[in-house]
C-alpha cells in the first residue's frame, strides 16, 4: 500500500506537470483580457465625460443664442419705439415751427403797418407824394385790382418812387405779399394795355416767408389796364411806350368775370386737376381774369402725399394746353416764379409745362368748356 500511494502521487505529479503550462497560459489570457477590459472601460468613461461636457457646452451655446435673439428683439422694439417718438417729435417741432413763423409774420406785418402809420403821422410825405399815392390807388381800384395798395412812399424823384411799401392781398385765397423796396417804377405798354410795377433794392414777404428782391427787380404785372387814365392821373410817374390799338379787344377785361364767375372757373380747374396724374396734387389758388384762353395773374399750388405744400407758382398766365396729334394734355405756366422747398426758379415767356397724363384732349376741353390752348 505504501508503494501504491507513492506511485499514485508520482502519477498525479506527472499529470499536474503536464497541465501547468495550460493553466499559466489561461491565466495570462484572462489577465490580458482583464487589462484590456480595464482600458476599454477607462476610455469609455473618458468619452462619457467628454460627451457630457460637449452637451453642457452645447446647452450653454443654445442658451446664449436664445438670449442674443431675445436681446435683438428688444433692440428692434426699442428702435421702432424711438423712431415713432422721433417722428412724433419732428411732426410736433414742425407744427410748432410753422405756428411760430405764422405768428412772427403776423406780428412783423402788424409792426410794419404800425411803424408805417406812425411814420406817416410824425413825418408825413410831401404833398406831391401823397397825391401820387392816392392817384395810384384810384387807378388800381378802377382797373379792378382792389387787393393792391401802395402803403407808403417817401419821395418822388426822376419818375421813381423811393422807399415804398406795396401790399397785395388775394381775398379769394388769403395770400399776402408785402414788398419793401428802395425804388419803384411804373411801366406801361400802350399796345398791350399792360402795366408793370417794378421794385428794386429791398425784400418781399409772401405768406410770411421773407426773401431778398432779385437783382433784376421784382415785377407785379397788371393786365388790361386803362392806360390813358394812368397817364392822365400819373404823368410824372408812368413811363409809357408804344401806341394804343383801339381796334384790338383781345386784352380787354371781361366785365362778366365777377367773384362768382371766378369761383366757378376755379372749381372747374380743380375738378380737372384732381385726377390728372401730375407729380403733385395741383390746385389753382386764384387768378385775376381770363384773356386769350389763359388765366391771368394766377397762382398754382401743389401738395405731396402727406398733404404738405410741395410747390407754389405765381405766373402771369396759366393755361391748359392740348396736343390732339400726340394726345397729350399739359398745364402751361408762363412768365412767373416757381418755388419749391429750398429752391426758387424763374419761368420765362417760353413757359413751363407740367404733364397731365390721365387726361385726354377731349375730356380737358369738355370740363373747361373749350377754354384750352391748342399746341
Amino acid at each position: 500500500p505504501a508503494e501504491d500511494c507513492v506511485a499514485c502521487l508520482v502519477s498525479e505529479l506527472s499529470v499536474m506537470r503536464l497541465r501547468l503550462p495550460l493553466l499559466v497560459v489561461s491565466i495570462a489570457i484572462v489577465g490580458a483580457s482583464l487589462v484590456q477590459s480595464f482600458h476599454s472601460a477607462e476610455e469609455a468613461g473618458l468619452l462619457e465625460l467628454e460627451m457630457r461636457a460637449a452637451r453642457a457646452n452645447a446647452a450653454t451655446a443654445i442658451e446664449q443664442g436664445n438670449e442674443a435673439r431675445r436681446e435683438l428683439e428688444r433692440w428692434k422694439a426699442d428702435t421702432a419705439r424711438l423712431e415713432r417718438e422721433l417722428d412724433a417729435s419732428l411732426s410736433w417741432a414742425q407744427a410748432i415751427g410753422e405756428a411760430l413763423v405764422a405768428e412772427g409774420a403776423r406780428r412783423e406785418q402788424s409792426a410794419v403797418a404800425a411803424a408805417a402809420a406812425s411814420a406817416l403821422v410824425i413825418n408825413p410825405p410831401p404833398f406831391g407824394v401823397q397825391r401820387c399815392i392816392l392817384a395810384l390807388r384810384d387807378c388800381l381800384r378802377a382797373d379792378g385790382f382792389e387787393g393792391m395798395q401802395l402803403l407808403r412812399a417817401a419821395a418822388l424823384d426822376e419818375r421813381e418812387l423811393r422807399d415804398v411799401e406795396f401790399l397785395t392781398i388775394d381775398r379769394a385765397t388769403g395770400r399776402t405779399e408785402l414788398v419793401v423796396a428802395s425804388r419803384m417804377i411804373v411801366l406801361l405798354d400802350r399796345a398791350t394795355r399792360r402795366g408793370t410795377l417794378e421794385f428794386y433794392g429791398g425784400v418781399v414777404r409772401v405768406d410770411g416767408i421773407r426773401s431778398e428782391l432779385p437783382q433784376g427787380g421784382h415785377k407785379v404785372v397788371l393786365e388790361s389796364v386803362a392806360g390813358k387814365l394812368w397817364e392822365e392821373r400819373l404823368p410824372y410817374l408812368v413811363q409809357a411806350k408804344g401806341s394804343y390799338d383801339e381796334t384790338s379787344a383781345q386784352t380787354q377785361r371781361d366785365p362778366t368775370l365777377d367773384s362768382e364767375t371766378r369761383a366757378a372757373w376755379i372749381e372747374r380747374l380743380d375738378a380737372l386737376l384732381v385726377d390728372a396724374g401730375a407729380e403733385h396734387k395741383l390746385r389753382i389758388a386764384g387768378f385775376a381774369q381770363i384773356a386769350d384762353r389763359e388765366f391771368r395773374s394766377a397762382r398754382l399750388v401743389g401738395y405731396d402725399d402727406r398733404n404738405l405744400l410741395a410747390l407754389a407758382a405765381d405766373c402771369e398766365g396759366i393755361a391748359i394746353e392740348v396736343d390732339t396729334r400726340a394726345r397729350v394734355v399739359s398745364l402751361r405756366l408762363r412768365k412767373g416764379t416757381l418755388r419749391r422747398p429750398g429752391a426758387e426758379s424763374t419761368i420765362g415767356d417760353e413757359g413751363y409745362r407740367m404733364l397731365l397724363p390721365n387726361l385726354t384732349p377731349e375730356r380737358a376741353s369738355s370740363i373747361l368748356m373749350g377754354m384750352v390752348v391748342e399746341r
